[in-house]
């Protein structure tokens, strides 16, 4: 149960928010569970331990990349903008594709022969399981991920300290003496 394992996290973690439990592409509900986090520290405090312990069971952690967002303009339906920036001058019609002057007045006469506007698939042209759309996601997220380099930053091998020998204070120089009148039995 969902509830269940969130109130068993935000006992060790109270800045756990909330907890979804992903999907699968035929909504079947799977293992993986998604959480909500108000506080960065205790992001980076979960990923550098790597694994969580909830009653007993060791569970993974991994950083959740949600997918990323495509724009797709309403007004030319490509993919990259938004209408109140677009450059085209005839608006087209999201079910046929057609670059119309009016798309209103298109809507009451169109053939409603589904064409999209980018790749003349047989569906609407914002229709976000189009294969360009994604494709253009897919190359949008290797591009966020290339661009920001690893998202986890502990999994620098190398050892990250620096000597300070002020960090360490002096012995007193009867080291290595032992005072056997402090051994009382």
């Amino acid at each position: 149960n969902i509830d269940s394992l969130l109130n068993d996290i935000k006992n060790d973690y109270p800045n756990v928010i909330n907890a979804f439990r992903l999907s699968n592409k035929n909504q079947i509900p799977t293992t993986i569970v998604r959480l909500d986090i108000s506080c960065v520290k205790t992001i980076e405090d979960l990923l550098s331990k790597k694994f969580i312990y909830i009653n007993n069971v060791r569970l993974p952690v991994t950083e959740y990349l949600a997918p990323a967002k495509v724009l797709i303009c309403s007004k030319c339906f490509q993919i990259g903008h938004f209408r109140s920036t677009c450059k085209s001058v005839l608006e087209y019609c999201k079910v046929c594709g057609k670059a119309v002057d009016d798309v209103k007045h298109h809507i009451d006469v169109c053939d409603s022969k589904r064409c999209r506007v980018r790749c003349s698939g047989d569906h609407d042209s914002n229709d976000h399981r189009c294969p360009d759309i994604k494709s253009y996601r897919a190359m949008l997220t290797k591009s966020l991920l290339t661009s920001t380099g690893p998202p986890n930053h502990h999994q620098n091998n190398s050892t990250n300290y620096w000597f300070n020998d002020q960090d360490f204070p002096l012995l007193s120089s009867n080291r290595g003496h032992y005072d056997r009148s402090s051994d009382a039995p």
